[in-house]
């Protein structure tokens, strides 16, 4: 971390452990959780409002005021969970493989030098609009586009 400023947050949580009847223990957990992004030189004691909200699964955090922000706050984006669970769905990836390689098979045979190929019709070009973190894009340069 840059000195004054930040990109992480401290999350101290206190838990109450046992039961009501029998003598409870205090347990102090401390985390540190990444900003999206670092924020502008702060001086001392300056307060910045910090949001967090959480799900079964993760805990993420953000800046109310994004003029705060030193750079967009893209570089440390988190998926969604729903995000995480569609790249890790195997049945689902073998499928678009499987497309993939069936299309740019299909357009390389019927590719010629006027629509855009070269000699001989070899040239396959794909498009991946909206790509995220490029799962399609990679499997298209595997199937044998050209270019992505």
């Amino acid at each position: 971390t840059a000195p004054g400023q930040p990109d992480t947050v401290l999350l101290r949580c206190t838990a109450v452990l046992g039961i009501a009847a029998e003598v409870e223990h205090l347990q102090t957990f401390d985390n540190l959780h990444s900003l999206p992004a670092r924020l502008e030189k702060l001086e001392p004691g300056v307060e910045v409002e910090i949001c967090c909200s959480w799900t079964a699964h993760r805990i993420w955090f953000e800046v109310g005021d994004f003029c705060l922000f030193a750079t967009l706050p893209f570089s440390r984006t988190h998926l969604l969970d729903w995000y995480s669970e569609m790249m890790n769905d195997g049945p689902r990836n073998r499928a678009f493989a499987a497309g993939l390689v069936e299309a740019i098979d299909r357009a390389r045979a019927t590719t010629s030098p006027t629509n855009g190929g070269e000699e001989g019709g070899t040239c396959c070009r794909v498009m991946d609009l909206g790509c995220g973190v490029g799962v399609l894009s990679l499997l298209a340069l595997r199937a044998g586009a050209d270019k992505v």
